[in-house]
C-alpha cells in the first residue's frame, strides 16, 4: 500500500509542476485537486497560488525546486568522487527558520557546517573557513551552498510570505529588507551612515548595511529595487565565500550559488521553496581554478523534474 501510494504521489506531482519546474518548459496551471491531496497527505503542504507563480515567473523564471536542485548537484558532482561518506558540506544560508533548503543537500551529504549569519553573509570568515575544513572526512571533499533568499507571498507580493502558526504575512529576507529601509531612510534624510564597530551588539546588521549603502546607486535606479539588492547581496556573498577559501586548501570543491524563494508555509515547516541557480562551480584537487558546471548541473535538474522530483 505504502509503494503505491509514493508511486500515484510521484505521478501527481510531476503533471503539475511549475513550467517543469525549473522555468524551462510549458506552463502547468490547471487545479489538480487530487496532486494537492496527495501533497497534503505526504506532508500537509499546499501548492504555491498562481499570483505566486507569476511573480516567480516574472522575476526568476529559472527557479527550480529544492529537490530537483539537490539532485542536480549530487548527479554533477558525484564523477568527481564527492559522496555521502566522503564530503562535507558548509551552507553560508540567512538563519531564518524558512530557509530550509539545506535540508535536501543534507541528504546526500549529511549534517551541514553553518558558515554564514544574517542575510547568508559568510561571516565565520577565514577562521570558520579553517575549522570546517578540519572537519571534512580523510580525503574527503567540500561542498558549499551559499544563497539570500527571498519570500513571495500568495497575493505575489516581493519580499513577504507566510510563515506556519501565523494569520499575517511577515518579511523575508527580513535583514535585507530592513538594511534596504535604513538606507534608503538615511539617504532621503541627508544622514550620514552610523559608525559600526566589532564591539557593536548588532555588529552583523550594520555589515549588511554597508554591502547596501555601498552599492545603493544600482538598487536606487532598478525598477525592481529588492530584485537588485538580491544580485548585490549574493554577489557579494559569492565574493566573500572565494576570499576564505586559501590558495593552499587541494581538497576538490563544488561550490553552488543562487537565490532561495520562500513561498508561504500554511501548516508545514518546510513548504514548497524553489532555488535559482547562479553559479555552479568546481575547483578539482591540487588546481587552482574553478571550472563551470552549470550546463551539466541543469541537464541533470532538468532530468530529475522530468521524471516528477518537484514540489518535494
Amino acid at each position: 500500500f505504502c509503494g503505491a501510494v509514493i508511486f500515484i504521489a510521484g505521478a501527481a506531482l510531476s503533471q503539475r509542476g511549475h513550467r517543469n519546474s525549473l522555468g524551462w518548459g510549458a506552463p502547468a496551471r490547471e487545479a489538480d485537486s487530487a496532486a494537492d491531496a496527495v501533497a497534503q497527505m505526504l506532508g500537509g503542504m499546499m501548492r504555491p497560488t498562481e499570483s505566486c507563480l507569476d511573480a516567480l515567473q516574472k522575476h526568476y523564471p529559472n527557479a527550480m525546486s529544492g529537490k530537483a536542485m539537490a539532485k542536480g548537484v549530487f548527479d554533477t558532482f558525484k564523477k568527481w568522487g564527492f559522496s555521502k561518506k566522503g564530503s562535507l558540506l558548509g551552507v553560508s544560508t540567512c538563519p531564518d527558520e524558512i530557509n530550509r533548503l539545506m535540508d535536501k543537500l543534507e541528504l546526500n551529504y549529511g549534517d551541514a557546517f553553518p558558515l554564514s549569519g544574517l542575510a547568508g553573509v559568510p561571516f565565520t570568515g577565514k577562521t570558520g573557513f579553517a575549522a570546517f575544513t578540519h572537519h571534512v572526512p580523510d580525503n574527503g571533499c567540500i561542498v558549499i551552498f551559499f544563497a539570500p533568499h527571498v519570500g513571495i507571498s500568495s497575493s505575489g507580493v516581493m519580499g513577504k510570505m507566510r510563515r506556519a502558526g501565523m494569520k499575517d504575512d511577515s518579511g523575508a529576507c527580513g535583514s535585507l529588507l530592513a538594511a534596504l529601509a535604513a538606507v534608503k531612510h538615511r539617504k532621503e534624510s541627508g544622514i550620514e551612515r552610523r559608525v559600526i564597530t566589532k564591539n557593536d551588539d548588532d555588529y552583523q546588521q550594520g555589515e549588511v548595511e554597508k554591502i547596501i549603502e555601498a552599492n545603493y546607486h544600482k538598487i536606487a535606479n532598478s525598477p525592481e529595487p529588492l530584485v537588485a539588492a538580491l544580485e548585490v547581496l549574493y554577489e557579494e556573498i559569492k565574493a566573500r565565500v572565494l576570499r576564505m577559501i586559501p590558495a593552499s586548501c587541494d581538497r576538490p570543491i563544488a561550490l553552488v550559488g543562487g537565490i532561495q524563494v520562500n513561498t508561504d508555509r500554511y501548516d508545514h515547516p518546510s513548504g514548497n521553496d524553489f532555488f535559482v541557480p547562479k553559479d555552479v562551480l568546481l575547483k578539482k584537487k591540487g588546481e587552482n581554478n574553478f571550472e563551470n558546471q552549470m550546463e551539466p548541473f541543469k541537464q541533470a535538474a532538468s532530468w530529475a523534474a522530468y521524471t516528477g522530483l518537484c514540489y518535494m
